[in-house]
């Protein structure tokens, strides 16, 4: 996604936009699709990383609330994830 903002200059609503068609393309099937479609709507949304959200929604999908990481400020976006600082 960074990829697609830098370079190619467009908005996050226009990566989501993409992301979407992709998904619903007849035939293209994703895995962990309801994952995916739950990144790029926080994505989008929360003004998260991409990747920041995808583990956001694993992390809920697989009943866990708390995840620990060095750089909280995405993960405190994300309703339902608990974030914890290594060493805190």
């Amino acid at each position: 996604m960074w990829t697609l903002e830098t370079t190619y200059g467009l908005t996050r609503h226009s990566v989501k936009d993409k992301v979407l068609a992709i998904l619903n393309t007849p035939g293209i099937e994703a895995e962990d699709e309801d994952l995916l479609l739950q990144a790029i709507f926080w994505y989008e949304d929360k003004k998260v990383d991409f990747i920041d959200a995808y583990n956001a929604a694993w992390l809920l999908a697989q009943g866990l609330e708390t995840t620990i990481i060095v750089d909280r400020k995405h993960f405190s976006r994300i309703v339902g994830v608990g974030v914890r600082i290594p060493g805190a």
